[in-house]
């Protein structure tokens, strides 16, 4: 109730082909690939579907797996929609979809499968475009759960995001130097009228 409105004036350069002001934000299309016109060979629709793409260091990581499918992971020029490789996924463990998701945090790609009640719960970090995927915890959780996840914090210090498919549910894993905490968090999810 006692603020100060403060006027701050930025001054600073744009990269190239990007124009700011006010009320305009133009930009210009580098690369497209659609699946109604040309499309990558690097994608498969006939045998995977696109699942999930991450960001970091101008590569996008693309993955495509359905259940019961080989994933595959490529790495992508994010500023030329060419390929560069693909994440090895030597021993990736069997889950009803064995890779849903892969966000980038601190430079490495984390992943996760989606998985039944009964099923084991594995999530993974590369800590390279070239390295095996490690094993960062491993569990039967008693819940339908995978199918997204993401991070807050970092790889130091944070948590591992899930949602219960199919419930109202959320659920995390803290990360405390460096190591995932087997604890399964639970938050209940309600309207704000309960």
């Amino acid at each position: 109730t006692n603020a100060t409105e403060v006027k701050v004036t930025l001054k600073g350069n744009c990269k190239p082909n990007y124009t700011f002001d006010d009320q305009n934000i133009v930009l210009t299309e580098g690369w497209n690939f659609s699946t109604n016109g040309t499309q990558p060979s690097y994608i498969d629709l006939t045998s995977n579907v696109v699942r999930a793409a991450a960001y970091q260091n101008g590569k996008l990581y693309i993955l495509q797996n359905k259940a019961w499918a080989t994933p595959v992971v490529t790495i992508v020029d994010a500023y030329t929609g060419a390929q560069e490789g693909t994440l090895d996924m030597t021993g990736i463990g069997s889950a009803t979809i064995q890779l849903s998701d892969i966000p980038a945090v601190d430079g490495k790609i984390i992943g996760c499968g989606c998985v039944t009640a009964a099923q084991t719960l594995r999530i993974y970090q590369w800590d390279s475009d070239s390295s095996a995927p490690k094993v960062l915890l491993e569990q039967v959780t008693g819940k339908i759960m995978g199918g997204s996840m993401s991070i807050s914090g970092n790889l130091t210090n944070g948590r591992l995001w899930f949602t219960n498919d199919g419930t109202t549910e959320a659920y995390y894993y803290t990360i405390s130097n460096g190591a995932v905490n087997s604890t399964l968090n639970t938050i209940s999810l309600k309207k704000a009228d309960g």
